[in-house]
């Protein structure tokens, strides 16, 4: 019998926790934490390990790279690290960064087929979350600014939000 889980995309690798997704404070701590787990996207490409086989993962590091853009949060692995992928500006560089060497932005079709299920479903999911942000940065219904909440997981029209608000 097939289960979700023996499809790569459907498989479930970690906990979403979207409980934490609300929670401000959390989600910073989280980025700080020594077992963080992050890995990086530019322009819809994951940032692989030259091998092709597997996404190239930081820790806490990752603040430091100039040209972040957006995260979002992917959820807890077994051990209970939080995992986040960060969406890169386009003047981002490899080059000259400490990422020299590591890896390199692969198109995603390209990258999923060597990457394992787990990783290819959170490249997946990054990469849908963080292209719909970059597709709705106005909102269709009244032309305003969308903007990202819940850890990269909904977005919210601020004129909308204002209405409702009074």
């Amino acid at each position: 019998m097939t289960t979700s889980n023996d499809i790569p995309l459907a498989s479930h690798p970690v906990d979403r926790a979207a409980h934490h997704r609300t929670d401000t404070a959390w989600l910073e701590a989280a980025n700080l934490r020594d077992d963080v787990l992050v890995f990086l996207l530019q322009k819809g490409a994951p940032l692989v390990q030259m091998s092709g086989q597997n996404l190239v993962w930081l820790g806490p590091e990752f603040s430091r790279l100039p040209g972040l853009e957006a995260s979002v949060f992917l959820g807890v692995d077994k051990a209970g690290a939080p995992v986040f992928a960060v969406n890169m500006g386009p003047s981002f560089k490899l080059e000259g960064s400490l990422l020299q060497g590591a890896g390199e932005f692969t198109d995603m079709r390209a990258a999923a087929s060597g990457l394992s299920p787990m990783e290819a479903n959170f490249a997946a999911t990054a990469r849908s979350l963080l292209e719909w942000h970059r597709s709705l940065l106005v909102f269709c219904i009244c032309g305003s600014e969308s903007e990202p909440t819940e850890a990269g997981w909904k977005l919210v029209c601020e004129s909308i939000r204002l209405r409702s608000v009074r």
